[in-house]
């Protein structure tokens, strides 16, 4: 693998700082619990969860080649993006 030179790592930097990214302000219990329910009630794992309760909040699609996570999506009204 291939290491970025100082001049990518700080084009890339730039790149990610014109991201429209939000920082949410919740719990980490709530987040956590949310989390939790939700792996539990679609069987998933936290991380999936995690994805899940985005997409469930925000109102957008989900794209994901993951089986449970698509199956639970579904499950939940959440839409299912293809590339």
């Amino acid at each position: 693998h291939q290491r970025l030179t100082a001049a990518q790592s700080a084009a890339f930097i730039e790149e990610l700082l014109k991201l429209p990214i939000e920082i949410e302000h919740r719990s980490a219990r709530a987040v956590l619990e949310i989390h939790i329910n939700l792996a539990d009630q679609y069987t998933l794992t936290a991380y999936d969860a995690a994805y899940l309760d985005l997409a469930l909040r925000k109102g957008v699609a989900l794209m994901t080649q993951d089986k449970a996570l698509r199956s639970a999506a579904s499950k939940a009204g959440v839409r299912i993006a293809t590339p």
